[in-house]
């Protein structure tokens, strides 16, 4: 908590296609605002315009025009701080998971069901 409360922006400038962009979400709920690549997780995390600002992957110009407002202007980044932690809270909370998890198993169940039931495999042998 201490490495946020201090922080202007947080900067991630990604290359891989992560699953989630755990350090997005974290920098959120604790009200920084998000400048990162539009890449895997990231890019589903970080609205564009929205919640922060996203730029191409590998693009240190594009990284640099986005950073630059928000280091000669705290605050010029989109949408305000308070925002940010319940959109954090609200959608990348331990139960915000769960109830995805959840609601995803239901409808594979629920489509399963309606074919007839999951199908049987025969085991793989090595």
């Amino acid at each position: 908590m201490a490495f946020y409360r201090g922080a202007r922006m947080l900067a991630a400038p990604s290359l891989w296609r992560e699953a989630f962009g755990i350090v997005a979400a974290e920098a959120m709920s604790h009200g920084v605002p998000v400048i990162a690549s539009r890449i895997g997780g990231l890019s589903d995390v970080v609205r564009d315009g929205e919640t922060g600002l996203l730029f191409e992957p590998n693009d240190v110009d594009g990284l640099a025009t986005q950073m630059r407002p928000a280091l000669g202007q705290p605050g010029a980044l989109p949408a305000p701080r308070r925002s940010r932690p319940l959109r954090a809270q609200q959608e990348f909370s331990g139960e915000a998971h769960m109830r995805r998890l959840t609601e995803a198993y239901g409808r594979a169940l629920s489509a399963g069901s309606q074919e007839g039931g999951p199908k049987r495999r025969t085991p793989a042998v090595l």
